[in-house]
């Protein structure tokens, strides 16, 4: 079980020792997705437009997305969310290292990046979990569906009860998931 970081210095520390452990699974497990989809009957290509990452680290899934994704030229999302759990840190080194990626292949830094103090400007930073509003009617707190949600570490934060504990997390983020996601 990784438990989100508590201190920030820690963030460092994980850093250094996890992001490139997790940058490979993550990158292999959207590498076997793509290719899973993209094998179906009517050559589907895998795009997601509506894009959510709850993480430990860095928003580590957001970048595996997008050196995956770094060559094709459909690519580009509407949405890009991510939730980093645990100290704010966490998700200042994310905003960092999400800042080194561009949308679109191009030479020049986008204006918005370049007014943000070089944090990427095109993916919103949650400051709480994503949920579902308790009904239609409740506009105000409507969440997004996506097409793709990336889970780091974020099923299991008590191993004495791991099976329930896994089953409470799938149960409250399929539900964010598009019909076709």
């Amino acid at each position: 079980i990784i438990k989100p970081i508590a201190k920030s210095k820690e963030a460092e520390f994980y850093l250094a020792s996890q992001f490139h452990r997790d940058y490979a699974s993550n990158y292999q497990a959207l590498s076997e997705l793509k290719q899973k989809i993209e094998n179906e009957p009517g050559n589907t290509i895998f795009n997601p437009q509506r894009i959510l990452n709850v993480t430990n680290g860095p928003a580590t899934g957001i970048i595996a997305l997008h050196e995956l994704m770094k060559y094709s030229d459909d690519y580009n999302p509407l949405t890009l969310e991510a939730y980093c759990l645990g100290n704010p840190e966490m998700t200042n080194k994310a905003k960092a290292l999400l800042s080194k990626y561009r949308m679109k292949r191009t030479e020049k830094p986008l204006v918005a990046e370049e007014k943000s103090g070089g944090h990427s400007s095109w993916t919103n930073f949650l400051n709480k979990a994503p949920f579902l509003p308790k009904s239609d009617n409740d506009v105000s707190t409507r969440r997004t569906l996506y097409d793709l949600i990336i889970l780091e570490h974020a099923l299991v934060s008590n191993e004495k009860d791991y099976t329930i504990d896994v089953s409470k997390n799938v149960k409250r983020y399929l539900p964010l998931l598009s019909p076709k996601g």
